[in-house]
């Protein structure tokens, strides 16, 4: 027990606090902020959350993602609850799928832009709100009644928070283009180009996930004119190589390479650009392709060497066709504001007199085109069956796919000037090669990073590749594999959906076996796809084929909804 010396002794060495008069002041009183703190008790600092906002939208949305923005200052740039959510989704879902080969444009580069450029932001916000409303989208629909518009939700059921997330995109797409339009106006030449290219990609994609296919075609147009304007106007060796940005200082490679694949989209599925145009670009990156390497080193440099490829053999096929049918297979009411030399009437019945007149020299041009393909296969054989013995890796994926696509342009430059359809009979070992790599990818264990049900990439990914022998190959087995891998799931790319393309392959292979008994399918039977006119509302597509040639050759058209089999 301490005595009371040695209590004394203990209190002499406490310091004795100042008595000073506190003014209440929290958390900290104004005489302890003056004197240094302990000179009065003070209060504890309690934590006052500040009050909460208000969304935009009903409470129900607000469940789109878990983490609240309220002490990240990073997200202090949002408005609300909603916006956050969406732009997270778009980080972590959806930009990861927009592209199959390079993601930095979608990943980085956007983002980085929208850091500066709040209206671009917007337009994030717009794609991971667009993205999260269709999560519950069905391609898959059933004959309704004329005027009425099919349901987009299965089982009939409406989505009640997919309409409100989707009146929360439209409204930020609205202030993205608003945005745009001011802003744009005001920077100057180079900084305004730039941007003005991004905020290309972001409308086409924008205007593709929401299934307006003949807006995002129609800027998608645009978008090239402004890289054709960009070239022209930095003549140099770079602007020439089909590879790069002519100025990487203004506009980085990766945003070129973008519009690059943009370009293959556009001439797979309509391209509105004169003959002109087609006969000056199908020269372009001429000396990169002759100093092509004999071996590559990586599926980046492959795949940049073969969108140059593809991009070149189409603008061949397209100028060799401009005097008589450039493009055949078109969207009906396309926007009048896209640039054409021709009303691009219906094609003849006979389609074997559009090829009648066709110079030697085009035959032999075609022959370079080839050429350049099969150097690039051997120059990727040691990539391509790395992948197939390694194909646990995520990259086995992305360099197979490269493989369809070289083979798909093989069969489609072969085919594109025949006078007979009977000339795909020699691509049988390409179509089933074709099959049985996409097979490989769709039954991949991590297929649903790439393929997955409901996703959508802007690049040209599976769909068109197996499209290839879906419509083209007359081998009915061989040719059911095909439709069938591609009514495995139901997913988009681009401008192509899998359950229409079963549609249109299912028109052309139903129109082809009638009153055929035999397997094989003779010339007088055989068709060529001659239109496809959308009905976007109504979820309509109205189908059109010649069947046969010379004085028997006939037209044919039906009309299905999408996703149905009748």
């Amino acid at each position: 027990m301490s005595t009371p010396r040695e209590l004394n002794r203990k209190r002499a060495k406490r310091p004795k606090i100042r008595r000073v008069k506190c003014d209440e002041t929290r958390p900290e009183c104004l005489r302890c902020q003056r004197f240094g703190r302990g000179y009065c008790d003070g209060y504890e600092n309690t934590r006052v959350d500040p009050p909460e906002r208000k969304a935009i939208l009903p409470k129900v949305f607000s469940t789109i993602s878990e983490p609240s923005p309220k002490r990240d200052p990073v997200i202090q740039v949002f408005k609300n609850q909603d916006e956050f959510s969406c732009f997270r989704l778009y980080c972590e879902e959806v930009a990861p799928q927009l592209s199959y080969s390079n993601r930095s444009v979608w990943h980085q580069l956007l983002l980085q832009a929208g850091q500066h450029q709040p209206f671009i932001r917007d337009a994030i916000i717009t794609i991971g709100a667009l993205n999260r409303s269709m999560k519950k989208i069905d391609l898959r629909t059933s004959p309704i009644p004329t005027g009425r518009k099919p349901s987009m939700v299965p089982d009939g059921q409406e989505d009640p928070n997919a309409a409100r997330i989707h009146a929360f995109a439209l409204e930020h797409y609205g202030e993205f283009l608003q945005g745009a339009k001011s802003n744009i106006t005001i920077m100057t030449k180079e900084q305004g180009r730039r941007i003005a290219m991004i905020a290309c990609l972001l409308v086409v994609c924008i205007e593709n996930m929401q299934y307006r296919f003949q807006n995002a075609l129609s800027h998608a147009q645009k978008g090239l004119h402004l890289l054709d304007e960009l070239r022209d106007a930095t003549p140099t060796s770079r602007s020439e190589d089909g590879l790069s940005s002519p100025v990487p200082e203004h506009v980085e490679d990766e945003l070129v390479q973008q519009f690059n694949r943009m370009e293959i989209v556009v001439m797979g599925m309509y391209d509105a650009r004169v003959p002109s145009a087609h006969r000056k670009l199908k020269q372009e990156g001429y000396l990169s392709i002759k100093d092509m390497p004999d071996r590559f080193t990586s599926v980046e440099q492959a795949r940049l060497y073969l969108d140059l490829i593809m991009r070149r053999t189409f603008h061949f096929m397209s100028s060799a066709l401009a005097d008589d049918q450039a493009s055949y297979i078109r969207w009906d009411d396309f926007p009048p504001d896209v640039e054409s030399e021709a009303d691009s009437p219906r094609p003849p019945l006979d389609v074997s007199t559009w090829f009648r007149n066709t110079p030697d020299e085009i035959s032999v041009e075609q022959e370079i085109y080839v050429a350049e393909n099969r150097r690039w296969q051997r120059a990727y054989e040691h990539i391509f069956r790395a992948a197939q013995q390694n194909l646990d890796r995520v990259e086995s994926i992305r360099a197979i796919l490269l493989k369809i696509h070289s083979l798909a342009i093989t069969v489609r430059s072969a085919g594109h000037l025949s006078k007979t359809e009977l000339v795909y009979d020699n691509y049988m070992p390409e179509f089933r090669e074709i099959i049985s790599l996409s097979r490989t990818l769709l039954n991949h264990p991590q297929s649903d990073k790439f393929f997955a049900d409901g996703r959508f990439c802007f690049d040209m990914g599976l769909i068109y590749p197996l499209m290839t022998p879906a419509m083209s190959c007359r081998d009915r087995k061989v040719r059911r594999e095909a439709i069938s891998l591609l009514g495995v799931r139901q997913w988009r790319e681009a401008q192509w959906s899998s359950e229409p393309s079963v549609d249109v392959a299912e028109f052309l292979m139903d129109v082809e076996e009638e009153g055929v008994d035999t397997d094989y399918i003779p010339e007088w039977a055989r068709a060529r796809l001659s239109g496809v006119d959308a009905d976007l509302e109504l979820r309509t597509i109205k189908l059109h084929c010649i069947r046969g040639v010379g004085a028997d050759a006939e037209h044919r058209e039906q009309l299905r909804y999408y996703g149905t089999k009748g």
